[in-house]
């Protein structure tokens, strides 16, 4: 068995510990590279979580309806301008039909001391 050890000069020496020097250096620079990205990511998604916690929920509200009884100088219009709810209607003539649909009523004429049905909404479940 012939086993031939090659000797190194000096020079070639040199270049080998610097290029094992380079790689030791690359592969800390990847190591501390990764860390970095993921205390980065788990610093976001921790505040990410802070963020949705820190978000209220919102109200839960109920829709009630009530009767009212017609006085002298009321009208549908008045009656929708009072207990209308601009979150869940787009406009008061939307609130009207909806009260003359629930009532029946074919046109906008009501009479003093008719009841009339009228929906509202609460956050207060009943």
């Amino acid at each position: 068995m012939n086993i031939s050890i090659y000797p190194m000069t000096k020079r070639e020496l040199l270049i080998y510990k610097k290029q094992l020097q380079h790689k030791k250096i690359l592969r800390r620079r990847i190591a501390i590279c990764t860390l970095s990205l993921l205390l980065i990511f788990l610093f976001v998604l921790s505040f990410n979580n802070m963020v949705q916690a820190t978000e209220e929920l919102p109200e839960t509200t109920y829709k009630y309806f009530t009767y009212y009884t017609v006085d002298k100088g009321d009208t549908l219009w008045s009656m929708a301008e009072e207990y209308i709810d601009y979150e869940f209607y787009d406009s008061i003539h939307e609130y009207v039909e909806e009260v003359k649909e629930i009532n029946h009523m074919c046109n906008d004429i009501i009479l003093v001391g008719e009841t009339i049905v009228i929906p509202y909404f609460s956050n207060i479940y009943q």
